[in-house]
């Protein structure tokens, strides 16, 4: 599938809960299962630790705590999105579901929200999909 395809946005559809979230496909590496994390001494609570991803360290954030959710032990099913925001990073995810377009008329956006890291809301199949921006979301952009 083409990012951009008629006017229509690609977003990469993940899990947390049973609440759906979305990245612009662009931004998304690859999808692989979740492995051992090594934390970080003193780290940002946010920041889950490091894994081993083909021979380099990349960050693992919390996405849970960046989103206000409540927390949960990590899964062995659980999925590990690794992502591209200026530098490698990582989070997990309850579940992957694919991907998504919409056009811009599909989303709606929230400039007064207080919703940090969600740039817009849309509709997919009867859900609400909350769309994030990870420059908002993570700090200094997921580097370490």
């Amino acid at each position: 599938m083409q990012e951009k395809e008629e006017g229509k946005n690609a977003f990469f559809l993940f899990y947390l809960d049973q609440q759906a979230y979305a990245l612009p496909l662009r931004q998304v590496e690859c999808v692989v299962r979740a492995v051992e994390i090594y934390p970080l001494p003193l780290a940002a609570a946010e920041l889950l630790g490091v894994i081993n991803f083909q021979g380099s360290p990349v960050p693992v954030w919390n996405m849970r705590k960046l989103l206000a959710l409540p927390e949960r032990e990590a899964r062995l099913d659980d999925a590990l999105v690794i992502v591209k925001e200026q530098a490698l990073t990582a989070f997990l995810a309850d579940r992957v579901s694919g991907i998504f377009s919409c056009t811009q008329a599909d989303v709606a956006y929230e400039e007064s929200c207080a919703m940090r890291g969600i740039s817009g809301i849309a509709k997919r199949a009867g859900e609400i999909v909350y769309l994030c921006d990870l420059k908002q979301m993570l700090p200094k952009c997921g580097t370490v």
